[in-house]
């Protein structure tokens, strides 16, 4: 088990945040890779999919912006992407959906196993992702 800490300075955490470019870039992976660190910006349209990761717990912390969030039952229609082992499931109808309106100082907490989509608007934000 890894037992070091992980300290960014100021400097290196606004620097990281103040990044323009792809949709998510990795900031943070531990030695033993059960904790990433990524920034991110949504897309201004919804996404096609919906998505249950079935090892990773998500945590989002809404940095800028405002968009609708979906979190669901279950996806009528999924579809596993990679390995068993990997347990990500992704597809399109999301079954029994709540629609959240998430927005710049909002947490959210994805449990592994719970479905998920994003929807219309576009955030920047940090997500951890922890198994």
């Amino acid at each position: 088990m890894n037992k070091k800490a992980i300290v960014l300075s100021v400097k290196e955490t606004m620097d990281a945040l103040s990044k323009k470019g792809p949709f998510r870039e990795e900031m943070f992976v531990d030695e033993s890779g059960t904790i990433r660190v990524l920034r991110a910006i949504t897309s201004d349209s919804p996404s096609d999919e919906a998505e249950i990761h079935g090892n990773w717990h998500d945590i989002f912390f809404v940095l800028e912006g405002e968009e609708e969030f979906f979190i669901g039952e279950d996806i009528n229609d999924k579809q596993l992407v990679g390995s068993p082992e990997d347990g990500e499931w992704t597809g399109k109808e999301l079954v029994g959906a709540e629609k959240h309106l998430i927005k710049k100082g909002n947490m959210i907490i994805i449990p592994k196993g719970v479905p998920h989509k994003h929807g219309k608007g576009k955030i920047r934000l940090i997500i951890i992702k922890a198994k």
